[in-house]
């Protein structure tokens, strides 16, 4: 039995387990050699350019891993990663007190 991603999600070439896509399938789908794993829960389709995918979808890979996080600065102001490929992320830090 082959496993092939729906026609209606092939135009995302990105894929988030537990919001594009579920765990099983992504399994699925990366054992038979039709994704890509990048980090934890996070997919490429394969035969793409996954560099220009993950540069095009960084803001969404970096709310999918850091939900609690913000764009600061030069992120902010283009809502997207700078020219050079930085994506700038911050958040709250847990500091221990001594």
């Amino acid at each position: 039995m082959t496993l092939r991603i729906s026609d209606a999600r092939k135009s995302v070439s990105i894929l988030l387990v537990g919001e594009t896509i579920d765990k099983r399938r992504a399994r699925a789908l990366a054992a038979a050699g039709e994704l890509v794993p990048l980090v934890r829960g996070v997919c490429a389709r394969s035969g793409e350019d996954i560099e220009q995918a993950v540069l095009d979808h960084a803001v969404r890979i970096a709310r999918y891993l850091y939900p609690r996080a913000y764009l600061p600065s030069a992120t902010a102001q283009l809502l997207a990663p700078t020219p050079d490929g930085r994506l700038f992320v911050s958040g709250r830090r847990n500091q221990r007190t001594r």
